[in-house]
């Protein structure tokens, strides 16, 4: 019992046995330390080995990169042959295959396909093809205009349309349909056919809805307008003249491809079986309309230009048994162009895009030869193709090639293809790079250019050999030294660099989806004839150049600054050209100028960190590209015009802000000052946003400087 409700006896130790317990306790518990504090000591210090050791490795990576960047511009300049561009001249003019199922244009569009697979490119598209309407005056049917006399049952007045220079195409695949129509109406008088002449038209409750429109034209780029303005008006045809005031000669604004880009506009008021009567006719012959027309309301003093006549501005004739009959007599024509499209997949940046192009057909009637470009772009395939097979070099941002099928004034196949990947291409694109066409001489480069490329083009330029012997030895070794020379006036002694302007297969990357553009090719004074294809060769090493500094720069080579002091001009042009017109209306250029100042502080500033950024910290890189990326795009601004605001050309070929230009110039039509304020707000809201997206991404969103203005 009383082991059961007792403890079991205690144990007894000897001292020796206790020591030794004691001993071993003592080493665990010193062990355990040691290690926990070289755990410690290579936690704290192993990572910092393994982090420089990583960023070693990448700057090494870095200087490998450079070394191949560099490697490949002279791997370009010495790869590039000129007699290999004259060879696919040759393959391209001569190719005159026909068949039920295709076109010159499709077979050109199959080789390249061909090319371009051949030359290892990462992907190739089929041919795609694009289908247009053109428009042809009839040959052999009239096309006139007529005062007749209903009762005298006689013409008069008869003016017969000018003729279009450009003849329909027996190569291009086409389905035609003839088109004649008769127009009887009355007859209005609309000035320069602007939105202020309607406008004013409306004022004077003169009905443009169901007459014919007469307006007269100044400049060529704005033709189309004019037209869609009258038809949106409800005119039922559109005459047109120059006026002495401007040009002795008599102008055919129109072509075959602005007529049929009416009715894709308006393809609800046009079908494929009718036709929109539009007419150029003689000044002579609009003098003598004119001063048949009602003077109810006389026309103001600044609608007058050199006619013998007062200008008046109708509706109808002073003899109501006259009335104005137009006979028209067209081909619509539907035409087929196939674009090929191939890439080189970028290495670091291959969602980013610098893309090439050239066209392998133009509409208007020229000397230029315009298959010079592809066969450029062919080289170009092939230098890079092995560049790539040869060197190993992947670019940094992926390239695109293409080969437009067409290029004419209204018609652009690139159209097409930038608006159906539209949203892509506003995000990713980088940079559009254009040779519409490459040799029309061999003075000196012209180049069409934003000013954000102006230092990418005049840094390649200036690596370029001279291809005129003459020029160089007066000294002027490169491409770049002959282009100062002829840019130089008594007036202006640096090179000028011209805005990218008008119509061309830019059109939709620029204007509308704020792709930073330029267009370049070598020019003369005479047509020149390239027989050893020497100037096509130092254009197509001009072209590599662009797309290996844009396409391989681990910082784009853009320059802001260069943006801000082409607005100062554009801003200086708009003073000095409309002086009077501003201070008579009392319109202030302040916020216009201010934005532009602040525009101009933060540039200094953001070309200077680029000149210090870090090259081996991918995310500084990448936050300083993607604000080059969308600076055009914040620049083109919101707008009714398919235009972009600040660059679309003024009162030069070297300034923009041209809707601005032609507002103030209008200005007088009206005197309504409310388009030009709104219009001068919209722009420095615009130069403000660009200056936010420039700055600190803190700074942006909390600064406290606004420019903005009240719109309404």
């Amino acid at each position: 019992m009383q082991h059961v409700l007792s403890f079991p006896p205690q144990e007894r130790y000897s001292a020796g046995e206790v020591v030794t317990k004691r001993l071993c306790c003592s080493f665990l518990l010193t062990i355990a330390f040691i290690a926990l504090v070289l755990g410690y000591l290579l936690g704290r210090y192993s990572p910092n080995k393994q982090i420089r050791s990583s960023v070693g490795a990448y700057k090494a990576e870095v200087a490998k990169r450079i070394r191949y960047h560099n490697d490949a511009a002279e791997f370009l300049e010495n790869r590039i042959f000129a007699e290999r561009i004259l060879q696919y001249h040759q393959e391209l003019t001569s190719q005159e295959r026909h068949d039920q199922n295709g076109s010159v244009n499709y077979y050109q569009a199959l080789k390249l396909k061909q090319h371009f697979e051949d030359n290892g490119f990462d992907v190739t598209t089929s041919p795609l093809p694009v289908s247009v309407i053109l428009t042809y005056y009839e040959k052999n049917a009239p096309n006139q205009v007529s005062v007749l006399d209903s009762v005298a049952k006689k013409a008069k007045v008869t003016a017969t349309s000018l003729p279009m220079s450009v003849s329909l195409r027996d190569n291009l695949q086409r389905d035609s349909t003839s088109v004649s129509k008769i127009t009887e109406a009355g007859l209005v008088y609309a000035n320069y056919g602007s939105t202020s002449d309607f406008l004013y038209l409306t004022s004077m409750n003169v009905s443009v809805l169901n007459n014919v429109v007469l307006m007269r034209i100044k400049y060529m780029t704005t033709v189309f307008d004019v037209i869609s303005r009258a038809i949106k008006a409800g005119a039922s045809a559109v005459l047109l003249f120059s006026d002495p005031l401007h040009t002795e000669n008599d102008i055919q604004f129109l072509s075959p491809a602005l007529l049929g880009r009416l009715h894709a506009t308006f393809s609800g008021k046009i079908n494929s079986n009718e036709c929109f009567p539009v007419h150029v006719i003689r000044a002579s012959d609009a003098e003598k309309i004119i001063n048949q027309m009602i003077s109810d309301y006389p026309s103001p003093s600044f609608w007058r230009g050199k006619l013998a006549s007062n200008y008046s501005i109708g509706p109808g004739f002073t003899d109501k048994n006259l009335k104005l009959q137009i006979v028209t007599s067209v081909v619509n024509v539907k035409h087929t162009f196939y674009n090929v499209i191939s890439g080189i997949r970028g290495r670091e940046e291959p969602d980013r895009y610098v893309i090439l192009g050239s066209n392998r057909e133009m509409l208007m009637e020229t000397d230029a030869d315009h298959l010079g470009s592809t066969a450029a772009m062919m080289e170009l395939t092939r230098v890079f193709g092995q560049l790539r097979s040869t060197k190993g070099w992947i670019p940094r941002r992926s390239v695109l090639f293409c080969s437009w099928g067409l290029q004419g004034d209204g018609h652009f196949n690139s159209e097409i293809w930038a608006q159906q990947y539209a949203s892509l291409l506003k995000e990713r694109a980088v940079a559009y790079v254009s040779m519409e066409t490459a040799v029309t001489g061999d003075e000196h480069l012209k180049v069409q250019v934003v000013p954000l490329l102006e230092k990418a083009v005049r840094d390649a330029s200036a690596l370029v050999p001279n291809p005129n012997r003459k020029e160089i030895l007066s000294g002027h070794k490169t491409v770049l030294d002959s282009w100062i020379r002829y840019s130089k006036t008594k007036y202006n002694t640096s090179l000028q660099f011209e805005s990218v302007k008008g119509e061309g297969d830019y059109q939709m990357f620029l204007h509308e989806q704020g792709i930073p553009s330029l267009n370049f090719g070598y020019i003369g004074s005479k047509v020149y004839e390239d027989r050893n294809f020497t100037v096509h060769r130092a254009v197509t090493e001009l072209w590599s150049l662009l797309v290996w500094t844009l396409s391989d720069s681990s910082v784009l080579p853009f320059r802001v600054t260069d943006y801000a002091l082409f607005l100062q001009r554009s801003i200086d042009s708009i003073r000095f050209t409309h002086t009077k017109t501003i201070l008579e209306n009392n319109i202030t250029l302040d916020a216009l100028q201010k934005a532009i100042n602040a525009f101009l502080s933060v540039a200094e500033s953001f070309d200077s960190e680029l000149k210090e950024i870090d090259q081996t910290n991918l995310l500084k890189l990448r936050i300083a590209n993607d604000k080059l990326v969308h600076l055009e795009k914040t620049l083109v601004c919101s707008s009714q015009y398919a235009r972009h605001k600040v660059l679309w050309t003024g009162a030069s070929d070297y300034t923009g802000f041209g809707q601005l230009h032609i507002e103030l110039e209008e200005l007088t039509s009206i005197g309504d000052v409310t388009e030009v304020i709104q219009h001068i707000s919209v722009l420095a809201n615009c130069l403000h946003s660009a200056s936010l997206l420039l700055q600190d991404s803190l700074m942006a969103v909390t600064s406290s400087d606004s420019v903005f203005i009240n719109r309404t």
